[in-house]
């Protein structure tokens, strides 16, 4: 037998078989091999045989799942980081279902990721196991399993105030917000030059309903588009023009 068809090794004399009763093995690097097997007896060749194989001795290593027990999900949070230099395949289990993405969608390599996009419609407002499988050609790693509630409704955003098209001689402007579930709510003006969000509330289910509360505004015309967004990651986002024309006393 040859591994470059140029240095020969013998692997038996005067024999009928190789590794057929007793377990015989030969070390090989990581990576495609390409061997040939010649049948000798004496100086004449009666067969030669060409055999390719791969050699994977590595496990993939999975080094970080999401999302985390106990979250809420909607579906668009499911991702995986791994290290596999021959992926085959990654597959998702869910509830009572699978998606396998194969190394077409998924790249090989070390610290790769890879993201999983599923409808869970079925399992709304239920809890739901998950589990990643990833593989190469020769073996494959599994991880620990994670519980997640799903939640696919969105907040219900009710703005009270300020009221569309409304006009305020004061710089600080009254909010009152309520939310259907306990949510993130921001705000971004979109007459800025360069609109960002900004936080009114973290895990508030409403803003100025029980206490009065104001957010300090330019005096210039305004188009706030407020946005409130639930754990899971749905939210409604509602947007209210209006004018701040306060005047300024000077002595």
């Amino acid at each position: 037998w040859s591994f470059d068809k140029h240095t020969w090794k013998t692997l038996c004399t005067d024999c009928h078989d190789y590794g057929l009763f007793n377990k015989k093995n030969r070390g090989f690097s990581e990576g495609k091999q390409e061997i040939e097997f010649r049948l000798m007896s004496g100086n004449r060749i009666l067969q030669e045989k060409t055999v390719t194989f791969f050699i994977d001795s590595k496990l993939p290593v999975i080094l970080k799942t999401q999302p985390s027990s106990g979250s809420a999900i909607n579906g668009d949070e499911f991702y995986i980081r791994y290290t596999e230099d021959n992926l085959k395949e990654i597959t998702l289990y869910y509830g009572a279902d699978k998606i396998t993405k194969t190394n077409q969608e998924c790249s090989s390599g070390k610290k790769k990721e890879c993201l999983f996009n599923i409808d869970l419609s079925k399992y709304n407002n239920k809890w739901i196991e998950y589990q990643f499988k990833i593989s190469d050609f020769a073996s494959s790693v599994s991880s620990e399993k994670a519980r997640v509630f799903v939640d696919l409704t969105n907040p219900v955003l009710k703005i009270n105030s300020p009221k569309e098209g409304s006009s305020y001689n004061l710089r600080s402007v009254p909010f009152n917000i309520t939310i259907s579930e306990y949510s993130t709510v921001e705000y971004k003006d979109l007459k800025e030059k360069n609109p960002s969000w900004k936080k009114i509330c973290a895990n508030c289910n409403n803003f100025g309903l029980n206490e009065k509360q104001t957010i300090y505004l330019l005096n210039r015309a305004h188009e706030l588009l407020i946005r409130a967004s639930d754990s899971a990651g749905n939210y409604e986002t509602q947007t209210v023009t209006l004018n701040v024309k306060s005047k300024s006393f000077f002595f």
